[in-house]
């Protein structure tokens, strides 16, 4: 994956993050594609900068080729998280 290809996936996760609270409690630090046919598996790190009491407030969509249309989304499970973890 280039990395100007990175950086646009990584911009639009980060919006993909934030929820109706004024900031995010999630922060991407890391990115990447796996060795495997298709770039797979895919690797995404978060940051917890916040304790969140529900993660499954946050979710993160797949956009293909500039659709509109999600192909598949992952709500986070309903544990809490503690600021400082990944």
């Amino acid at each position: 994956m280039s990395l100007f290809r990175s950086v646009q996936i990584m911009s639009f996760i980060a919006l993909a993050l934030v929820t109706s609270q004024a900031q995010s409690a999630l922060i991407i630090t890391g990115i990447g594609d796996g060795p495997n046919t298709g770039g797979t598996p895919k690797v995404l790190e978060l940051y917890v900068d916040a304790n969140v009491a529900d993660l499954s407030i946050y979710s993160l969509s797949n956009f293909n080729n500039g659709s509109t249309t999600a192909s598949g989304t992952f709500v986070f499970p309903a544990v809490s998280a503690t600021a400082g973890s990944f």
